[in-house]
């Protein structure tokens, strides 16, 4: 699918609230479907207790949720003001810096829940007869967490780029693989709340996957995500080593950039 490459600058007021709100209006009605499905589809083939155990594990995909919009809300409007000032180098160092707190505080969050999976689903409310149920989804969902940040911050991300429909088509997706795959996991292959889970983790990363393959690079007037930028500088299967060590030096370049950022603005 083409970028919609929209012109903040140039296009009506009129004409350009509406092409970023329907397409963002309906991203975020498919990105609810997302998460109704697996209550839908573990209501209705496992049951009560899988129901309830599904509730009781909500909590962390919850918090990802919410410091994802919190991360991923404040870049856009801090990258924003940056390129209104034609400061892309910023508004770029803001993006990196958004997603690199915010998978390193969720990494941080899922490790713990990893190490002590059952002191965390005590304390989320599960009891002796839903432990197995909530420790199944529970455990089966934390790959999905890392995944949401990305996205949900990608998408802030991409609109900002001036690609709304293409922002939309990333939450659609991965919502009609998440109903697909829920029904396969839990009716054919008979997997019970560990396929709703493993269903869930499965559609976010493909939802990862359809960020990294946008038909051109993430300009955001030109915001690039910059390990993906210095990736497609290099092709050639031989600056392999040497694009890891690329990657590596801007997210350690990431933290120490206050000064140079200040400088900028």
């Amino acid at each position: 699918m083409e970028r919609d490459a929209l012109d903040f600058g140039k296009t009506n007021v009129t004409r350009l609230f509406i092409k970023l709100f329907v397409p963002t209006l309906l991203g975020l009605l498919f990105g609810a479907l997302f998460n109704l499905a697996d209550g839908i589809f573990v209501g209705r083939g496992v049951g009560s207790d899988a129901l309830a155990a599904v509730n009781i594990a909500a909590p962390p995909f919850l918090l990802a949720t919410g410091l994802a919009l919190m991360f991923g809300s404040g870049v856009s409007v801090v990258a924003a003001i940056h390129l209104s000032h034609g400061n892309k180098k910023a508004a770029s160092i803001n993006v990196t810096q958004a997603l690199t707190a915010s998978v390193t505080l969720m990494s941080i969050v899922s490790l713990f829940i990893f190490i002590f999976p059952e002191p965390t689903a005590r304390l989320f409310g599960g009891n002796d007869r839903l432990m197995s149920l909530v420790l199944d989804y529970m455990l089966w969902i934390l790959p999905a967490l890392l995944g949401c940040m990305v996205t949900f911050i990608g998408m802030f991300v991409i609109r900002l780029d001036g690609s709304p429909k293409y922002a939309m088509m990333c939450e659609i997706v991965p919502s009609i693989i998440n109903i697909i795959l829920d029904y396969v996991c839990i009716f054919p292959l008979a997997m019970g709340i560990k396929g709703a889970a493993i269903a869930t983790s499965t559609a976010q990363m493909q939802q990862f996957i359809n960020q990294g393959l946008q038909p051109e690079p993430l300009h955001c007037g030109s915001v690039q995500y910059p390990c993906r930028q210095m990736m497609m500088e290099h092709d050639d299967e031989s600056h392999r080593y040497e694009r890891i060590t690329e990657i590596c030096d801007a997210f350690n370049k990431t933290f120490s950039s206050s000064t140079e950022l200040n400088a900028l603005t």
